[in-house]
C-alpha cells in the first residue's frame, strides 16, 4: 500500500467504478484507494479510514472493509491472507506490520513486505531465546519477546515498547521490521495487537523527540518530558525516537548524580545493561549539565575533575546551578570557581564570566559578586543594614554561610551557601 501520487485528483465519484481488475493500493488523506493502475487520475474504490487508531482492513480485489478482529473469528484461509494494517493520526495514514488477535484468542502475524503471506500462529515456544519478535507462552500467558529476556503481554492501556535484536537472535518468521543501524523498533501494544509504529501514531505526543529511556523489567518505552523517573530500575541507555520507527541511543547512563525534573537521584550502572535509581535527600548545591538546550530538567552532577573543562561555552550554555534539598532541587543564582577563574550562572544558564572587581562601598552594584583575585575565591558581601551599606570582602571557604543585603539598605538578606568544598557559593532557596 503506497501513498497516492500527485496523479489522483479526481475522487470524489471513483469514475472508475466499474473496473474489476485493481493493480496498486493507495492512501492520501486518511483514505484508501483502489486503483487501475499507478497513473490513475480516478479510483475504482474507496474507502475512509479511521484518524488517530489503528485500522485492519480486508481487501479483497476493489472490495475494501475494516473489520475489527476483537469481535470476529478470522477465517485462515478466506480473511487473514487479504488482511493489512494501518496505522493513522491525525493527519496520515501509512501500513505497517504486526501481530493480531481475534475473538478466539487465535493468533495471525500480518506482514508488509510484497512476497510474504499472513498467517496463523501456533504457539510452541516458551522461551525468548532466539525468539525476538515472535510469541511465546510464558507463566501461562501469550506475550511478544522484546529481547531474550524480556517480554510483554496484550496492554489494555496502548503503551510503546522497544523490540532489540539482530539476525542472530530474532524469529525466523517475525513480521516486525528491525531498524538494521540502531538494532531496535518501537512497537505499539494493546488489547488485541503488537505492531510496529512507523511513529505514526507516536507523533500526536507532544515533543515525542524529546529523550526516552525504558523500563528495566519490560522494555517499555518512557518519555522522560517533564515527568519524574518512575522505575527504580531502568535501561541504561537515553534514547531519541525518530520518525523511521526507531530509537537512536542519545546518551549512555554512567554511574553518578542526575537531576531529573528538579529530583536528584543517584544512577548506580550494573556495567552489563541496567541502571538502579534512588532519590537523594541531601542539603546541596549542584552544577548540573543539561543533556540538551531542548530538555531543561535532564542532566548530570558536574564532578570536581570535570570543572577544568568548563572553560567552552558549549559546556557553559548548558550548565544549571541547583539548590537541592530532600530530593527537591531549584535553579539558582551563584558563582562556580574553577580552574582559577569563575562563572556567572542565573536561573537561565552559566555563560558569563566573572572577572575580579573592586568590593567597597563606592562601587554597590559589585554586592553579592563572587570572583577569582589574587589566588582566593572571594565573595563581595553586603552587611549592611537599612541605614548603612557595609560592603566587605570575604574569603570564600567550604561549608559556610553568607548574609548579604538583597540591594543598596534593603531590609532583607540574601543568604549565600558553600558547597562542600568551596567551589560553588549560591543563593539558598530552600530556607535552610
Amino acid at each position: 500500500i503506497y501513498e497516492c501520487s500527485n496523479l489522483l485528483t479526481n475522487t470524489n465519484n471513483c469514475d472508475d467504478k466499474n473496473e474489476t481488475n485493481v493493480s496498486i493500493y493507495c492512501i492520501k488523506n486518511n483514505i484508501l484507494y483502489a486503483l487501475l493502475d499507478v497513473e490513475s487520475t480516478t479510483c475504482i474504490n474507496k474507502i475512509n479510514l479511521t484518524k488517530s487508531t489503528l485500522n485492519i482492513v480486508k481487501i479483497d480485489g476493489k472490495d475494501m472493509e475494516i473489520i475489527k478482529p476483537y469481535d470476529v473469528i478470522l477465517d485462515v484461509n478466506l480473511v487473514v491472507p487479504k488482511l493489512s494494517i494501518i496505522i493513522c493520526d491525525s493527519n496520515i495514514c501509512e501500513q505497517t506490520a504486526g501481530i493480531i488477535k481475534d475473538k478466539n484468542s487465535k493468533y495471525y502475524s500480518i506482514y508488509k513486505s510484497l512476497g510474504i503471506d499472513n498467517k496463523a500462529l501456533s504457539i510452541s515456544k516458551t522461551t525468548c531465546t532466539s525468539n525476538i519478535g515472535g510469541l511465546a507462552k510464558i507463566s501461562n500467558e501469550v506475550v511478544l519477546c522484546l529481547t531474550e529476556t524480556k517480554y510483554s503481554t496484550f496492554q489494555e492501556k496502548q503503551n510503546y515498547f522497544l523490540i532489540e535484536g539482530d539476525d542472530d537472535n530474532l524469529y525466523n518468521e517475525t513480521p516486525f521490521l528491525i531498524n538494521e543501524e540502531y538494532g531496535n523498533s518501537i512497537i505499539v501494544i494493546g488489547s488485541f495487537f503488537f505492531i510496529n509504529d512507523n511513529i505514526i501514531q507516536l507523533s500526536n505526543i507532544k515533543d515525542y523527540q524529546e529523550f526516552w529511556y525504558t523500563d528495566y523489567n519490560s522494555n517499555k518505552l518512557i518519555l522522560r518530558k517533564n515527568e519524574a523517573i518512575i522505575s527504580e530500575e531502568i535501561g541504561n541507555k537515553l534514547y531519541k525516537c525518530e520518525i523511521k520507527g526507531s530509537c537512536n541511543e542519545f546518551i549512555y547512563l554512567q554511574s553518578g548524580t542526575y537531576i531529573v525534573n528538579n529530583i536528584i537521584y543517584s544512577f548506580t550502572n550494573n556495567e552489563v545493561d541496567k541502571v538502579i535509581t534512588s532519590k537523594l535527600t541531601q542539603n546541596e548545591f549542584v552544577a548540573v549539565k543539561l543533556f540538551s538546550s531542548n530538555d531543561l530538567n535532564f542532566g548530570y552532577k558536574i564532578n570536581d575533575e570535570e570543572f577544568e573543562n568548563m572553560v567552552y561555552d558549549e559546556v557553559l550554555s548548558l550548565t544549571k546551578l541547583y539548590d537541592c534539598s530532600n530530593s527537591a532541587c531549584k535553579v539558582t543564582n551563584g558563582y562556580i570557581n574553577y580552574n582559577y577563574s569563575v562563572v556567572k550562572c542565573d536561573n537561565n544558564n552559566c555563560s558569563k564570566y566573572q572577572e575580579p572587581i573592586e568590593c567597597s562601598n563606592n562601587n554597590i552594584n559589585n554586592a553579592n559578586i563572587a570572583y577569582y583575585s589574587d589566588s582566593k575565591f572571594l565573595f563581595c558581601a553586603n552587611s549592611g543594614n537599612t541605614t548603612n551599606n557595609a560592603l566587605e570582602e570575604k574569603e570564600i571557604d567550604k561549608n559556610n554561610y553568607y548574609f548579604s543585603l538583597s540591594s543598596s539598605k534593603a531590609s532583607s538578606y540574601y543568604l549565600y551557601i558553600t558547597n562542600e568544598n568551596g567551589k560553588i557559593i549560591a543563593q539558598n532557596t530552600h530556607g535552610k
